[in-house]
């Protein structure tokens, strides 16, 4: 009997570290040093547009509401990468509370909070405190968005991963 709930015990201890790793995977952090490097250069894109000799005549607005929806489409950008970098933060801290605050409801009412904090917990545990080191945004319609980061560790480099904006922010929407 006292073999069988080791093992027991055992199964579980993996299963949390592989749900880790696929929850993990989706993981979003704050690092400031990155912002200008993972915007997909929109910034420097746009300086070199405005500066190439022959836009100096046009007006200052550029067109109009091209311009507006490409800002809107940068402010989704940024807010997205903002939720992404500050979940993985929460994850690796590990600060359960936050990072199962930026759980789609879909994905929360899926995972016990119970069982999230286990996972953070043991990430923790396994990694240390852990940032985002790369980032881009894949895809962007309304309030779903693609996304592709990671964090220096093979197994949480993820691509694709589904975010939804609720509330006006975004949630870690990949369960």
């Amino acid at each position: 009997m006292g073999h069988m709930m080791f093992t027991r015990s055992r199964l579980v201890v993996a299963a949390l570290a592989t749900a880790a790793s696929l929850t993990l995977a989706g993981c979003g952090g704050d690092d400031d040093d990155s912002e200008s490097t993972t915007n997909g250069g929109a910034d420097s894109q746009d300086t070199v547009d405005s500066q190439d000799g022959e836009t100096e005549d046009e007006p200052a607005d550029g067109g109009g509401a091209a311009d507006e929806g490409d800002e809107a489409a940068a402010g989704d950008e940024a807010a997205v990468e903002q939720s992404v970098r500050d979940y993985t933060v929460a994850m690796f801290a590990p600060d359960a509370d936050t990072a199962y605050g930026l759980l789609s409801a879909r994905c929360a009412a899926e995972m016990p909070a119970a069982t999230f904090a286990a996972l953070a917990d043991q990430s923790h545990q396994q990694f240390g405190a852990q940032e985002v080191e790369n980032f881009s945004v894949d895809e962007i319609d309304g309030d779903a968005a693609i996304v592709s980061y990671g964090i220096g560790i093979p197994q949480f480099e993820t691509e694709g991963q589904r975010w939804t904006r609720e509330d006006g922010v975004w949630h870690w929407d990949a369960c």
